[in-house]
């Protein structure tokens, strides 16, 4: 047998599933400020702050975390609705590992442990850490910090500049070219 659904039935399954829909699209957010409520307390200052000791510790050693640590507002990147869950997740996490007040007080062994722990941790604290890993990488990388968009640790110069025929030239095409077969270049 056949089931037959009435047209009122149709229309009410169809307005669950876009029900539905909806409620899984704002999921993310609505899921971090659940978990987070602390968040809503934070100050722009004290999250870039410790935003600014996060992308230290991810990239050691570089000389301008700050720069990268503003991309984390930037709505085209898609992290800034979740900048400030972030921020108390590191603090809370600080807390409860090493009793210290906030993140940005820590020594930088302090840090790798409390970053550790987040990558570590499963659920919505572990797409946080490895979102927040990955777009301090990749803005350094592609060069997004800077603004002429190169990364001189990688030897990236950013926009391409004409320096002359010779730089644009391989010195030694023979090495990587085949041998002509013909004195004219032409095959026989």
């Amino acid at each position: 047998m056949r089931a037959v659904i009435s047209r009122r039935e149709a229309l009410g399954r169809m307005g669950m599933v876009l029900a539905g829909l909806a409620v899984t699209g704002c999921a993310p957010r609505f899921v971090t400020n659940a978990l987070y409520p602390e968040a809503a307390k934070l100050d722009d200052a004290t999250t870039d702050r410790v935003l600014k000791d996060f992308v230290a510790t991810v990239l050691p050693g570089f000389e301008h975390p700050e720069r990268i640590a503003v991309l984390f507002a930037d709505e085209s990147l898609r992290f800034a609705p979740f900048r400030r869950a972030f921020a108390a997740d590191l603090m809370r996490r600080t807390q409860e590992l090493t009793g210290a007040p906030s993140f940005d007080v820590l020594r930088p062994a302090d840090r790798e442990r409390v970053i550790r722990d987040g990558l570590e941790a499963r659920g919505p604290a572990s797409r946080l850490y490895n979102g927040g890993v990955l777009l301090a990488q990749v803005a350094w990388v592609a060069g997004l910090w800077n603004e002429s968009g190169s990364c001189p640790a990688i030897g990236f110069e950013g926009t391409h500049e004409f320096r002359g025929y010779d730089e644009q030239r391989h010195p030694d095409p023979e090495s990587f070219l085949p041998l002509a077969t013909t004195t004219d270049g032409n095959p026989a």
